[in-house]
């Protein structure tokens, strides 16, 4: 009877722990399903607050961007309208200016016919023959260099003034649409500062909630697990020594139903976690999918917004590029107007020289032969193999055309080494009037090509400084033939050191100095005619004095190159073509 009391208390104490550890189980599974169900309503529930924070954000943004809009459509119609008031104002400035330069032109045209008339007639009492050739070949020299110069002058003066003017407008309206710009951006980057802070605040508040509640359930269920096992420790102990006794009885009895049962729960167990298990799996992939949809419309939204402010920059690049044309347009429709204006307005003789022009130009594209590379590959070939007189005079008359009207003509010059057959002529020129018209014009072919940077170095070759400085010796007295040797040799001494150390020669030095000390009492000796000229009890005729003060600013420029050359190369100035350039 004893041992059956023992046993059967044995059994009931093996019961109350089983059924204890099912309770268990079982609480920790339901514990478990609580703290999913509320992470997953407290994610909807995050998602949607967070949802209708951002709509009301957007609201709020689309608001304040079509009231920036609607200020800045306003600034630029108002800016747009001052635009076009400037652009009257600019025309009709630049039509009184055009009238005025072409009043003063008419006038200057009269005096020179005036001049032309008077000097004519000098010429004719002065001398009848030789000196009527070589005074008209030096009047229509000078004529066409002081007119060239004289329609230079306007034409930077008129590009100076539109340039200008047209740089100040864009200027302003750089600045005003920078302005907008600046205030635009500084509203957008506000606002999506302000809308990252709330994200970024709303985010770490949802943190914080989740690691303090997941934090406070993980001590609940510290403090749980060690109740029950302070419970289990101590009950075990008080029934410990009943157990023992109980437990042998026990064994063969309850083993079999002990294993079904155990058998049983293990499968439901891990049935039920496996149910679990797939429903966070599947509200797993439905909140990546709900995710994912989410970023793709937030993708959609922002490419749309970009593809706006794409548009609207593409719109205002176009508008810009149309009022671009519509200037230039106009400019050119006025253009033409002012050309027919002045073309009907011109008078005979221009419409005679209109007319020779034309035909020239229709001569030229009718015969081949007339056209500036023709011409200059004649003229090359003449020069080259000719060596009478007349012939290399009209094909050097040719080369100066063809080289100070294009650059083509220029580069086939120096491609044919033309300079060296010059320098060679050079040597051979003396100073009868023939000799010295056909110098001046190889000085000025020379000087057509060394106005180009690029070309500078086909003049300078091995005998180059020699051939100048003897020119600017031998004619020291002739101003055009002068000023042109020492405007080449300047370009000459920029092309290398080399130039610059035959030039500091002792002789080549000395002759340089020689021709400067004469060049400076001839100009004193112009400028005291000059003021003799205008004393009231002289009367000499307008075109001398002209002449005179021409002779003298030639003389000047001519003396001041001069005189920068001789310094340079005294100073020894290393190498010379730096410190020019």
């Amino acid at each position: 009877r004893r041992d059956l009391l023992f046993l059967k208390g044995n059994a009931i104490s093996i019961q109350r722990m089983w059924r204890g550890y099912n309770a268990q189980l079982e609480y920790q599974m339901f514990l478990i399903g609580i703290m999913i169900a509320q992470s997953i309503v407290r994610g909807w529930a995050a998602r949607l607050e967070r949802r209708r924070r951002k709509n009301a954000i957007i609201c709020f943004q689309k608001m304040t961007r079509r009231i920036i809009a609607t200020r800045v459509v306003q600034e630029l119609r108002l800016e747009k309208r001052k635009i076009d008031e400037q652009q009257k104002a600019s025309l009709t400035i630049q039509r009184y200016v055009r009238g005025y330069i072409a009043r003063v032109s008419f006038q200057q045209e009269a005096a020179a016919r005036m001049i032309q008339k008077t000097w004519r007639c000098y010429i004719v009492h002065v001398d009848y023959m030789i000196c009527m050739l070589s005074a008209i070949s030096i009047q229509s020299a000078f004529r066409r260099f002081r007119r060239n110069r004289k329609q230079e002058r306007i034409a930077k003066a008129i590009a100076t003034f539109q340039a200008i003017h047209c740089g100040v407008m864009q200027r302003k309206t750089y600045m005003k649409m920078k302005a907008c710009t600046v205030i635009v951006q500084s509203f957008t980057r506000m606002a999506i500062s302000l809308n990252g802070y709330k994200r970024k605040r709303e985010a770490c508040l949802t943190i914080q909630k989740v690691a303090r509640g997941m934090l406070i359930r993980v001590d609940l269920q510290l403090q749980h697990f060690a109740t029950t096992e302070i419970q289990r420790v101590w009950r075990g102990y008080q029934e410990n020594t009943d157990f023992l006794i109980k437990i042998v009885s026990a064994i063969k009895i309850q083993s079999q139903i002990r294993r079904s049962l155990a058998v049983n729960a293990a499968h439901e167990a891990r049935r039920q976690q496996f149910l679990d298990y797939i429903e966070y799996l599947f509200l797993q992939k439905t909140a990546s999918k709900i995710q994912h949809a989410f970023g793709a419309y937030m993708y959609r939204k922002e490419i749309a917004a970009n593809a706006c402010i794409i548009q609207r920059a593409i719109r205002r690049f176009l508008a810009n590029l149309k009022f671009q044309k519509t200037v230039g347009s106009i400019c050119n429709f006025q253009g033409v107007i002012r050309g027919y204006l002045v073309r009907q307005r011109r008078t005979e003789r221009i419409k005679v020289l209109a007319k020779r022009v034309k035909r020239a130009n229709a001569n030229a594209l009718m015969n081949p032969n007339m056209r500036l590379g023709a011409r200059t590959l004649s003229a090359l070939t003449v020069l080259q193999s000719s060596s009478r007189l007349s012939e290399m005079m009209g094909a050097i008359s040719t080369l100066e055309q063809c080289t100070e009207l294009s650059l083509n003509c220029c580069f086939a010059f120096a491609d044919a080494h033309a300079p060296d057959i010059l320098y060679s002529l050079i040597r051979t020129c003396n100073r009868s009037l023939p000799h010295i018209e056909l110098l001046y014009h190889i000085l000025r072919t020379l000087a057509n090509v060394a106005q180009h940077s690029i070309l500078t170095e086909s003049i300078a070759t091995d005998n180059a400084v020699d051939v100048f400085i003897d020119l600017i010796q031998m004619f020291r007295d002739k101003e055009h033939v002068f000023c042109l040797s020492v405007h080449l040799l300047d370009h000459v001494l920029l092309c290398g050191k080399a130039f610059g150390d035959r030039c500091r020669a002792k002789e080549n030095l000395k002759r340089l100095k020689g021709v400067y000390s004469l060049g400076l009492r001839k100009m004193s000796l112009l400028s005291e005619n000059k003021r003799r000229a205008i004393l009231p009890s002289q009367k000499i005729k307008r075109d001398l004095k002209i002449r005179s003060e021409d002779r003298l600013l030639d003389m000047k420029k001519g003396m001041k190159s001069l005189h920068r050359i001789i310094v340079h190369v005294e100073e020894n100035t290393a190498p010379y073509f730096l410190t020019e350039r």
